[in-house]
């Protein structure tokens, strides 16, 4: 049986356990190693069945190397507030391997100050404080900048975008798997099982709880930690991406 080889792409903090479990709910699929930075030459040593992972910008040579090599890809972004809010925390108190992780955890300041921090990005840093305290980068792009990073993947007509409001809505999520499955359709043909089917086994694998960055796995959760000065600066910043990605219609919220 010839199944595909499935890469699951995301924005950091939108999903990607959750898109990953669902990929692996397709019979035969293992997970292998995730893809770090920009390395993704990887792909050219996975067997088919297997599943990798990771946070890859939209960039023409990687394009090229996974359309070469019939990498099958699934993308999923998230509301870029929410997203906001869980890099904060993830930086933390998650994770020690992030470029935010030093930084944060040194640098004085409330959650609200690093909520902040990450609506701006950080600029022009000495090299002692670069070297210190983000492995060696003096920058640090603010939301907008980061987030566009990923978001032409959307536009790429050889893969499946996704929001991650759409996959934990309970009234949507059966009608998305069912087009994921649609979009593998011919590469699973060996295992003789409907679309139908294979959504549900989908469905059945996915475990929140289950996700090693797993948190809270909520919807607007930034209501609850915006300042109005956050929201007015969010604006100026990404006030435009919120509309272009249809989390908002206009600056009114």
């Amino acid at each position: 049986m010839n199944l595909p080889r499935i890469f699951v792409n995301s924005v950091p903090k939108s999903g990607t356990h959750l898109l990953l479990q669902i990929m692996l709910g397709i019979p035969g699929t293992r997970k292998v190693k995730g893809i770090l930075g920009e390395n993704a030459n990887y792909v050219k040593e996975m067997v088919p069945g297997e599943v990798t992972y990771g946070h890859l910008y939209y960039v023409k040579s990687t394009i090229d190397l996974l359309n070469n090599e019939n990498i099958r890809r699934f993308f999923i972004y998230r509301d870029p507030r929410d997203v906001t809010v869980s890099m904060v925390y993830y930086a933390l108190y998650m994770s020690e391997t992030t470029f935010l992780h030093n930084y944060l955890k040194n640098t004085p300041g409330t959650v609200s100050d690093h909520i902040m921090t990450v609506i701006n990005g950080i600029k022009n840093l000495d090299v002692q404080t670069a070297e210190t305290l983000l492995h060696g980068h003096t920058e640090y792009p603010n939301i907008n900048e980061f987030y566009n990073q990923f978001m032409d993947w959307s536009q790429d007509p050889n893969t499946f975008s996704v929001r991650y409001e759409e996959l934990i809505d309970q009234r949507n999520r059966h009608h998305i798997l069912h087009n994921m499955a649609g979009f593998l359709e011919e590469d699973l043909k060996g295992l003789d099982l409907e679309k139908e089917k294979i959504a549900e086994m989908m469905n059945h694998n996915i475990n929140p709880k289950m996700s090693p960055t797993f948190r809270e796995g909520k919807t607007g959760g930034w209501k609850n930690h915006f300042t109005e000065e956050h929201k007015r600066r969010f604006k100026e910043v990404a006030g435009d991406l919120l509309i272009r990605l249809g989390y908002e219609t206009d600056d009114h919220w």
